[in-house]
């Protein structure tokens, strides 16, 4: 764990929502803001435009969700600023919702 931690903590993303506080932990990583600011709330343009300029302004390179969000507001955002829009799995049942298992 020692090398990742050292690796990945200069890494700062933008989250979909706060369900990433134990990831960052383990990894060394921080979250630099959320698309939702506050929880179960669509975000307004004046907060886009906020994240929008946060992403520029820091190089922030990632906005991460969960495959249950929306992916139409994190798209937006790779558009606009040239960060990736990537999907995360919060747990092993979400993985399996999204890939077709044999059986």
């Amino acid at each position: 764990m020692g090398k990742v931690s050292r690796f990945a903590v200069q890494v700062r993303f933008i989250a979909y929502h706060n369900s990433w506080p134990y990831f960052c932990r383990f990894f060394g990583c921080q979250t630099a803001g959320f698309v939702e600011e506050y929880p179960g709330v669509a975000p307004s343009p004046s907060h886009l435009a906020r994240l929008i300029e946060l992403i520029k302004a820091e190089n922030i390179r990632i906005v991460a969700s969960e495959p249950f969000h929306d992916k139409r507001i994190p798209e937006m955002l790779e558009r606009k600023t040239g960060c990736r829009a990537i999907r995360l799995a919060e747990s092993v049942a979400d993985c399996r919702a999204q890939i077709p298992m044999k059986t």
